[in-house]
Protein backbone atom coordinates (compact mmCIF):
# COMPACT_ATOMS: atom_id res chain seq x y z
CA UNK A 1 0.00 0.00 0.00
CA UNK A 2 1.06 3.44 -1.05
CA UNK A 3 1.78 6.20 1.73
CA UNK A 4 -0.81 8.12 0.70
CA UNK A 5 -3.49 4.92 0.80
CA UNK A 6 -1.82 4.40 3.91
CA UNK A 7 -2.42 7.66 5.69
CA UNK A 8 -5.82 7.81 4.30
CA UNK A 9 -6.66 4.34 5.85
CA UNK A 10 -5.39 4.86 9.28
CA UNK A 11 -7.63 8.35 9.54
CA UNK A 12 -10.69 6.76 8.09
CA UNK A 13 -10.28 4.12 10.98
CA UNK A 14 -10.14 6.77 13.79
CA UNK A 15 -12.95 8.07 11.99
CA UNK A 16 -14.91 5.14 12.77
CA UNK A 17 -13.89 4.48 15.89
CA UNK A 18 -15.44 8.29 16.38
CA UNK A 19 -18.29 7.40 15.02
CA UNK A 20 -19.19 4.40 16.49
CA UNK A 21 -18.83 6.01 19.97
CA UNK A 22 -21.36 8.49 18.63
CA UNK A 23 -23.92 6.15 16.90
CA UNK A 24 -22.71 3.01 18.22
CA UNK A 25 -23.02 -0.26 15.39
CA UNK A 26 -26.05 -2.47 17.41
CA UNK A 27 -27.77 1.35 16.86
CA UNK A 28 -26.71 1.66 13.15
CA UNK A 29 -27.65 -2.11 11.96
CA UNK A 30 -31.17 -2.07 13.90
CA UNK A 31 -31.40 1.78 11.80
CA UNK A 32 -31.05 -0.04 8.85
CA UNK A 33 -32.95 -2.91 8.86
CA UNK A 34 -35.89 -0.60 8.77
CA UNK A 35 -34.74 0.95 5.36
CA UNK A 36 -36.08 -0.49 2.18
CA UNK A 37 -34.23 -2.09 -0.59
CA UNK A 38 -31.58 -0.14 -2.40
CA UNK A 39 -31.64 1.25 -6.09
CA UNK A 40 -29.90 -1.31 -8.21
CA UNK A 41 -26.73 0.12 -10.03
CA UNK A 42 -26.06 -3.43 -11.71
CA UNK A 43 -29.61 -3.39 -12.73
CA UNK A 44 -29.95 0.49 -13.77
CA UNK A 45 -26.54 -0.67 -16.34
CA UNK A 46 -27.92 -3.92 -17.56
CA UNK A 47 -31.09 -2.15 -18.48
CA UNK A 48 -29.58 0.95 -20.07
CA UNK A 49 -27.35 -1.66 -22.14
CA UNK A 50 -30.04 -3.87 -23.16
CA UNK A 51 -31.69 -1.27 -24.36
CA UNK A 52 -28.69 0.46 -26.60
CA UNK A 53 -28.38 3.31 -24.15
CA UNK A 54 -24.85 4.10 -22.36
CA UNK A 55 -24.57 3.89 -18.62
CA UNK A 56 -22.85 7.03 -17.23
CA UNK A 57 -21.63 7.26 -13.46
CA UNK A 58 -21.36 10.89 -12.37
CA UNK A 59 -18.96 12.18 -9.63
CA UNK A 60 -19.34 15.02 -7.27
CA UNK A 61 -15.42 15.34 -5.80
CA UNK A 62 -14.45 18.38 -4.20
CA UNK A 63 -10.38 17.21 -3.91
CA UNK A 64 -8.01 14.51 -4.57
CA UNK A 65 -4.52 14.16 -2.77
CA UNK A 66 -2.63 14.13 -6.23
CA UNK A 67 -4.97 17.01 -8.26
CA UNK A 68 -5.69 19.19 -4.66
CA UNK A 69 -8.69 21.35 -5.05
CA UNK A 70 -10.87 20.14 -7.80
CA UNK A 71 -14.26 21.93 -6.87
CA UNK A 72 -14.34 22.81 -3.09
CA UNK A 73 -17.14 24.65 -3.53
CA UNK A 74 -19.52 22.37 -5.33
CA UNK A 75 -23.38 22.65 -4.57
CA UNK A 76 -23.62 19.09 -4.30
CA UNK A 77 -27.65 19.31 -4.64
CA UNK A 78 -27.24 21.07 -7.70
CA UNK A 79 -24.51 18.57 -9.12
CA UNK A 80 -26.54 15.92 -8.15
CA UNK A 81 -29.78 17.63 -10.15
CA UNK A 82 -27.96 18.17 -12.94
CA UNK A 83 -26.46 14.95 -13.48
CA UNK A 84 -29.75 12.75 -12.31
CA UNK A 85 -31.68 15.78 -15.27
CA UNK A 86 -29.08 14.52 -17.61
CA UNK A 87 -29.43 10.89 -17.42
CA UNK A 88 -26.80 9.51 -15.20
CA UNK A 89 -27.15 6.12 -14.03
CA UNK A 90 -25.37 6.71 -11.19
CA UNK A 91 -23.97 9.41 -8.51
CA UNK A 92 -20.45 8.62 -7.17
CA UNK A 93 -19.89 10.64 -4.26
CA UNK A 94 -16.21 10.78 -2.16
CA UNK A 95 -17.66 11.31 1.14
CA UNK A 96 -13.64 10.65 2.72
CA UNK A 97 -13.47 13.96 4.59
CA UNK A 98 -9.47 14.68 5.02
CA UNK A 99 -8.09 14.87 1.50
CA UNK A 100 -11.00 14.98 -0.55
CA UNK A 101 -13.29 16.82 1.45
CA UNK A 102 -16.39 14.88 0.95
CA UNK A 103 -18.68 14.57 3.92
CA UNK A 104 -21.84 12.12 4.98
CA UNK A 105 -23.69 14.90 4.56
CA UNK A 106 -23.10 15.14 0.84
CA UNK A 107 -24.25 12.22 0.45
CA UNK A 108 -27.17 12.73 2.47
CA UNK A 109 -28.09 16.08 0.54
CA UNK A 110 -27.11 14.28 -3.06
CA UNK A 111 -30.21 11.49 -1.41
CA UNK A 112 -32.94 13.81 -0.95
CA UNK A 113 -32.88 15.23 -4.11
CA UNK A 114 -32.41 12.13 -6.58
CA UNK A 115 -33.97 9.26 -4.52
CA UNK A 116 -34.40 7.48 -7.59
CA UNK A 117 -30.85 7.64 -8.77
CA UNK A 118 -28.43 4.95 -7.62
CA UNK A 119 -25.58 6.60 -5.11
CA UNK A 120 -22.04 5.32 -5.20
CA UNK A 121 -20.34 5.76 -1.70
CA UNK A 122 -17.05 6.54 -2.88
CA UNK A 123 -14.38 6.30 0.30
CA UNK A 124 -11.88 4.55 2.10
CA UNK A 125 -13.77 1.40 3.66
CA UNK A 126 -12.00 0.05 6.24
CA UNK A 127 -14.21 -1.34 8.75
CA UNK A 128 -17.64 -3.48 8.80
CA UNK A 129 -19.03 -0.41 10.36
CA UNK A 130 -18.73 1.91 7.30
CA UNK A 131 -20.64 -0.71 5.30
CA UNK A 132 -23.48 -0.27 7.45
CA UNK A 133 -22.68 3.46 7.87
CA UNK A 134 -23.01 3.92 4.76
CA UNK A 135 -26.54 2.44 3.95
CA UNK A 136 -27.61 4.54 6.61
CA UNK A 137 -26.61 7.24 5.09
CA UNK A 138 -28.20 6.43 1.54
CA UNK A 139 -25.91 4.77 -0.13
CA UNK A 140 -26.68 1.70 -2.59
CA UNK A 141 -23.29 1.09 -3.48
CA UNK A 142 -19.98 0.87 -1.84
CA UNK A 143 -16.36 1.16 -3.08
CA UNK A 144 -14.20 -1.71 -1.72
CA UNK A 145 -10.61 -1.49 -2.31
CA UNK A 146 -8.76 -4.78 -2.98
CA UNK A 147 -5.19 -3.27 -2.07
CA UNK A 148 -6.68 -2.05 0.91
CA UNK A 149 -8.47 -4.90 2.36
CA UNK A 150 -6.36 -8.06 1.06
CA UNK A 151 -7.83 -11.07 2.38
CA UNK A 152 -10.56 -9.33 4.68
CA UNK A 153 -12.32 -8.67 1.01
CA UNK A 154 -14.42 -11.50 1.72
CA UNK A 155 -15.31 -10.99 4.68
CA UNK A 156 -16.58 -7.35 3.39
CA UNK A 157 -18.33 -8.68 0.63
CA UNK A 158 -20.46 -11.25 3.07
CA UNK A 159 -20.90 -8.23 5.40
CA UNK A 160 -22.38 -5.68 2.44
CA UNK A 161 -24.57 -8.96 0.70
CA UNK A 162 -25.93 -9.10 4.76
CA UNK A 163 -26.57 -5.10 4.91
CA UNK A 164 -28.03 -4.76 1.40
CA UNK A 165 -25.42 -2.62 -0.72
CA UNK A 166 -24.20 -3.60 -3.79
CA UNK A 167 -20.40 -3.67 -4.41
CA UNK A 168 -17.95 -2.02 -6.41
CA UNK A 169 -14.64 -3.94 -6.32
CA UNK A 170 -11.10 -2.03 -7.49
CA UNK A 171 -8.45 -3.73 -8.35
CA UNK A 172 -4.76 -2.54 -9.48
CA UNK A 173 -3.33 -5.51 -11.72
CA UNK A 174 -4.33 -9.09 -12.21
CA UNK A 175 -3.10 -10.41 -8.96
CA UNK A 176 -5.53 -8.26 -7.02
CA UNK A 177 -8.19 -9.83 -9.55
CA UNK A 178 -7.64 -13.34 -8.45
Amino acid sequence: MSTILERLCARRLEDVQAASTRLPLAELQQAVASLGPVRSLTAEIRGRRASGRRAVISEIKRASPSKGLINADVDVVQQATTYADAGAAGISILTEPHEFLGTDDDLIAARTVVPDTPILRKDFTVDPYQIWEARYIGADVILLITSVLGNRLGEMLDISAKVGVEVLVETHDADELK
